[in-house]
């Protein structure tokens, strides 16, 4: 089984990949994918994007990078079509090698057309306050560099015309006890309408 979870930034992804590892799920975290490919195309990057992203050390500053690509949707457009064909490649070649359940954790999971290797989606939301909070604790950025973030977001969800696949909404407003409860009762569903 293969399942898909997605949903905006600092909604509450990997809570749910985290609850669904517990079932035995393995997880493939599309974010430190993104990292490795980032690095091995390290220098197309560069070319493309100039040195002002680089760090000290003259590595790819991932921040530097995300300052430039979440204020303008053409940066955007051009990272993601540098290193999005390369991780979904890598992604198809795990689960093709391994007969094993995984979770595809990805914020861009539609975007990437990564919705079409899962059996179903949990599409994880939270109250934009909640999601904020988290932004400032989890990620240490300011409301400055978080709300690009979140609007870039935006404009990609608003436009999402969703796939047929099942998906299923889970809103991640309460406690943690209750987050797992219901995506045990989801695994439930799907397991009898397998059976």
């Amino acid at each position: 089984m293969i399942i898909g979870v997605t949903g905006k930034y600092c909604s509450g992804k990997n809570i749910v990949s985290y609850i669904l590892q517990k079932y035995g799920f393995i997880e493939i975290d599309v974010d430190k994918i993104g990292h490795r490919v980032l690095e091995n195309e390290a220098k197309r990057v560069i070319n493309t994007f100039g040195r002002g992203i680089l760090n000290e050390e003259g590595r790819i500053s991932r921040q530097k990078l995300a300052g430039i690509v979440f204020k303008s949707k053409k940066n955007r457009v051009k990272l993601e079509a540098m290193l999005h064909p390369l991780m979904k490649e890598q992604i198809q070649g795990v689960i093709e090698r391994n007969n094993k359940n995984f979770i595809i954790n990805a914020a861009l999971l539609f975007q990437m057309q990564l919705h079409g290797l899962c059996d179903f989606i949990i599409f994880v939301r939270a109250p934009f306050c909640k999601r904020v909070r988290r932004a400032l604790h989890r990620d240490k950025l300011s409301i400055w560099d978080i709300l690009p973030r979140f609007f870039s977001q935006f404009q990609i969800f608003s436009k999402l015309k969703l796939p047929g696949v099942d998906i299923y909404y889970e809103d991640n407003k309460g406690s943690i006890q209750e987050l797992e409860k219901r995506i045990a009762e989801i695994l439930r569903e799907r397991n009898r309408g397998e059976g």
